[in-house]
């Protein structure tokens, strides 16, 4: 099964193709960036299923949805979400998305779920819906460190998370070295891949001046 990844953080692409190692029934055949850049890979590279970041920059999802559903009408488009909103998630199925897979969901997973969503008639999501509040209990973060945390692993830099809670760039390091300590990672790379993998991370706003 030929498959385009469509996806903006290199990180979460990089996942995407390694949960995708061994799985001999897809072949990926492209990877976009930028929701712009979907359709004109889809017509180069000619994907039988698109796995859609549900939050790609450019074009909103619904958006591209519509015009794959009009232009590509054979290619089956599922959707890779952050979370589970019931109204967001409904209408991108009366969009002609056949579904829609958490990101938190085990990468080992993620083949077996889009061939069930291709196969399937139920519109659910799939994956396990991820609890902020109980991913910082298990860690032992505090709720201003899970805050901290999310926006590392949404791209903010220091001076962007102090501006966005009101705090100095001093107290940001300081519970980034608390951050790190509790994950026993070293760097803030590792913390935002930790915010990925947990599926925590909140976005860059792109509208907000910093």
């Amino acid at each position: 099964m030929r498959l385009l990844i469509a996806e903006d953080h290199p990180l979460v692409r990089a996942g995407i193709r390694l949960a995708f190692d061994g799985q001999d029934a897809f072949t990926i055949v492209g990877e976009a960036e930028r929701g712009p850049q979907v359709l004109p890979l889809v017509a180069q590279t000619g994907p039988e299923v698109v796995l859609l970041d549900s939050d790609m920059p450019g074009l909103d999802r619904l958006t591209c949805l519509d015009r794959l559903r009009t232009r590509f009408p054979d290619v089956a488009v599922v959707i890779l979400g952050a979370d589970a909103d019931p109204v967001q998630v409904q209408a991108a199925f009366v969009r002609g998305a056949r579904g829609w897979i958490l990101k938190t969901i085990d990468p080992q997973d993620l083949a077996p779920a889009i061939v069930h969503a291709l196969e399937g008639t139920a519109f659910a999501p799939y994956g396990p819906v991820q609890d902020d509040s109980l991913v910082a209990r298990e860690a032992g973060l505090t709720d201003r460190e899970l805050e901290i945390v999310r926006l590392l692993g949404g791209g903010y830099s220091n001076k962007q998370i102090a501006r966005a809670l009101f705090i100095t760039v001093p107290t940001v390091k300081f519970h980034l070295t608390s951050i790190y300590r509790k994950l026993h990672l070293s760097n803030r790379t590792a913390a935002a891949r930790w915010a990925h993998e947990s599926g925590i991370s909140q976005e860059l706003a792109p509208a907000r001046e910093w």
